[in-house]
């Protein structure tokens, strides 16, 4: 029996919340992106714990600034290459 490899699913940027009674980002948004960072950096062979809290803090301001999601995660695809394959 041969298997076929496993392919990761990719990693998914958060939607921001659009809530207009909540404009400041929740607590709950930001695990999320807390989790993305960590997911993302997995993905990339990344295991130290200050370069994932940098890309935490680049995608939480990104947002802040009303950066689209698309545009962040291809600017955290072209900073943060993949070091090692899995």
């Amino acid at each position: 029996v041969t298997l076929a490899p496993f392919k990761e699913p990719p990693v998914v940027l958060p939607d921001k919340p659009t809530d207009k009674m909540t404009p400041k980002l929740t607590k709950e948004f930001e695990e999320k992106i807390q989790n993305f960072a960590i997911d993302f950096a997995q993905q990339r062979g990344i295991e130290d714990p200050e370069i994932i809290s940098t890309i935490y803090h680049e995608v939480m301001d990104s947002f802040e600034k009303g950066v689209a999601g698309p545009n962040i995660l291809k600017k955290l695809k072209s900073k943060y290459y993949l070091i090692k394959c899995k």
